[in-house]
């Protein structure tokens, strides 16, 4: 593509809007230009007030605009794949928020049609395209805590709003796809494994559906290392992940939504390693790493995809990756509901 700037539009107005907005206007190689919304009666306003030229007030008229050449999505859960297939089946590049769907069966269908179209089509982790997350996947390469032999991982929020549309199970709602799904992305993408068995219970559940308000979940990889992880709508706001390696310990403050140094990496690792040696903790001389990043996740994510497309760069997240994420945690939630272990097919 021989464009210099790519034109961008934003397919609602959640609220997460205004954390990619800033990105994209400080971007070189991306121009806002356009938002769309079905409920929003001051649209004229929103747009306004974040200087977006055009506004549409329906999705499909911003789909048929061949101005477009980018569409980000940021709808409920259960309406991504609709949007994302539209979206591409008019030749314009998705970069959709996470989840970017909740089926193995939706997510080939975005496959199929991203390709027939040749459009890039990907999903918005954003602390995947963070530097603090590609350090991690160095250190975990480097062995630089020896082999990885466990993992734990938190991700909580307060919601008190129970209208909230990640309360309502058929669409897309619980913690486990909120916020879960950052834990397992996580863990994925630094060990670059996938998990073969996974455990998981529904602590609190409420409506209908049983959507999980939280959820603890127990994860074998490959090479035996095992995970925990809890993600919840109604505890304190916390993220935190450690790794326990053979020879040290990763411990990350704010593994997920570091913006603007919010969050550190500390790296400890003994001093002297005595082959054969047994010791406590207390025992052994250590040595500390703390780093931190000023980088933004949002900055990052809109500049990488904007490379995939005008140059063809790698993208970071693939939907062969989406679809790994998704099995995982589908293969969660049939345990939560079953109650037992279960193997995840290759």
């Amino acid at each position: 593509m021989s464009k210099k700037k790519l034109k961008w539009a934003l397919l609602g107005t959640a609220r997460i809007n205004d954390r990619i907005i800033p990105a994209l206007k400080k971007s070189r190689y991306c121009d806002l230009y356009a938002v769309a919304s079905r409920s929003n009666n001051n649209l004229k306003v929103y747009a306004t007030q974040r200087n977006i030229p055009v506004f549409y007030n329906s999705y499909q008229a911003l789909l048929k605009d061949e101005n477009i050449d980018v569409i980000y999505i940021a709808l409920p859960n259960h309406l991504h794949s609709k949007w994302i297939i539209k979206a591409a089946n008019v030749k314009k590049n998705v970069l959709c928020e996470k989840p970017i769907t909740t089926s193995i069966k939706e997510i080939n269908k975005i496959k199929k049609v991203a390709k027939k179209n040749k459009v890039a089509v990907q999903e918005a982790t954003m602390m995947r395209f963070h530097p603090q997350t590609t350090f991690i996947q160095e250190m975990v390469r480097k062995k630089k805590i020896g082999s990885i032999k466990y993992i734990s991982a938190v991700f909580s929020i307060s919601m008190h709003n129970f209208k909230d549309i990640r309360f309502k199970y058929k669409k897309g709602g619980g913690s486990l796809w909120d916020l879960g799904s950052y834990c397992i992305s996580f863990a994925r993408s630094v060990l670059q494994k996938e998990p073969i068995k996974v455990f998981a219970k529904k602590i609190h559940i409420a409506g209908a559906g049983n959507v999980d308000y939280s959820l603890a979940g127990y994860l074998i990889f490959e090479k035996q290392i095992e995970m925990h992880f809890f993600s919840s709508f109604r505890s304190f706001p916390y993220e935190e992940v450690t790794m326990v390696g053979d020879k040290g310990v990763i411990k990350l403050n704010v593994p997920y939504c570091n913006l603007n140094q919010q969050g550190s990496v500390k790296i400890t690792t003994e001093k002297i390693n005595e082959v054969g040696k047994s010791s406590f903790g207390d025992e052994i001389p250590i040595k500390t790493i703390n780093k931190k990043f000023d980088q933004n996740a949002y900055n990052e994510e809109v500049d990488s995809f904007a490379k995939t497309i005008l140059y063809r760069s790698p993208q970071v997240i693939s939907l062969d990756d989406s679809k790994k994420n998704i099995r995982a945690l589908e293969a969660l939630l049939k345990s939560a509901k079953l109650g037992k272990l279960i193997s995840i097919r290759k």
